[in-house]
């Protein structure tokens, strides 16, 4: 009896063993190619979400190969028309304060005089405006200057993030081509007794993920009607480029809302300068981020997932104070697999 104890205990250590070293060299290549393993991560994360369409085209006789070329190239096309938008904004902004840098000075001197004033400072026009012409330039000329000190300094820094871009969508379309067997192969690592429960969940996982894209759509489209048809009553300039690109940076939670909030009150105060105009921008995007936040996202998105509009709002809560900006980020499609799994482990236990 006590040799088979023996026996017995013997290869449960060999096995302790070997998972602890397969665990070293793990967490050993994670740190060592760090950006590499985020680049694989991100690369899995667009084919995870371009497959849907790569299947769509697979269905209509389209090969493989130039199903994932054409899905990608659609996905490249959104993202550098993200960019260009964002760009052109920011080309736009700085049009405008270049052809109309003296006035603004001036009127904001005009605007600010009566506030210095009530708190006890007397500002002469022709120091600040005399100030103001001297320092914006030279401080803009040491920013410069110290951004291409860092380019020289961060050489390598910048090749690896140009290489680690250019490898993304290279990975991605390989991911996409093999991701039947990827997938097949992935599923044979799971332990017999716990496939058939561990591929149920993924499935479901899979809808959940479907049903917070389709809600991320229909708020994007909810929010870009919302801010063009308000931002084009005031009479903003690029009114529709600015509610469009406010409307697709609420996938970036709060961040993108700023983004597009500070980037229409330098246009409208370039256009209009300080008056009421700028007012009403405030009053939009406060509008705009309330129907976001408390009744958009809780209703297209959280319900589309199966999540009550007060789980949603504490999941953007608990989340982002837990893990910060990638907390908000992925808060929703977190609380979904968290309810998920709840729901597991309650039947699991019924069953017991």
């Amino acid at each position: 009896m006590y040799i088979n104890e023996h026996n017995l205990e013997k290869p449960s250590y060999k096995k302790i063993g070997l998972y602890s070293v397969i665990g070293i060299i793990v967490i050993f290549l994670a740190y060592t190619f760090a950006s590499l393993w985020i680049t694989v991560t991100l690369s899995f994360a667009v084919a995870y979400l371009l497959h849907p369409l790569h299947q769509k085209l697979e269905k209509i006789k389209i090969p493989k190969a130039l199903g994932a070329f054409l899905v990608l190239c659609l996905f490249i096309c959104i993202v550098c028309s993200l960019g260009l938008l964002f760009s052109s904004l920011l080309s736009h902004a700085f049009n405008k304060l270049s052809q109309n840098y003296n006035e603004i000075i001036l009127q904001a001197q005009a605007t600010l005089k009566p506030l210095f004033k009530y708190i006890g400072i007397d500002l002469n026009q022709i120091s600040i405006v005399t100030l103001l012409k001297q320092q914006v330039p030279a401080q803009a000329k040491n920013i410069a200057n110290i951004m291409m000190l860092w380019i020289q300094q961060s050489s390598g820094f910048i090749s690896n993030i140009i290489t680690n871009i250019i490898l993304l969508p290279v990975i991605s379309f390989y991911f996409l081509l093999d991701w039947q067997r990827f997938r097949l192969n992935s599923s044979l690592l799971i332990p017999k007794k716990f496939r058939n429960n561990i591929s149920n969940f993924l499935n479901n996982v899979n809808k959940l993920m479907s049903a917070y894209a389709k809600g991320q759509l229909c708020l994007i489209f909810c929010l870009a009607c919302f801010y063009i048809i308000f931002l084009n009553i005031i009479g903003l300039d690029k009114a529709t480029v600015i509610g469009l690109f406010t409307a697709c940076a609420v996938l970036i939670p709060y961040a993108g809302f700023v983004f597009g909030f500070l980037l229409a009150l330098i246009i409208g105060i370039l256009q209009y300068g300080f008056t009421a105009h700028i007012f009403y921008i405030v009053l939009i995007y406060s509008i705009g981020q309330l129907l976001e936040s408390f009744v958009l996202t809780p209703r297209l998105v959280g319900e589309s997932m199966g999540l009550h509009p007060i789980t949603v709002i504490i999941a953007l809560i608990i989340f982002g104070q837990l893990l910060g900006f990638a907390g908000m980020l992925f808060a929703l499609p977190l609380a979904g697999i968290l309810q998920l799994l709840a729901k597991e482990c309650y039947r699991y236990y019924r069953n017991m």
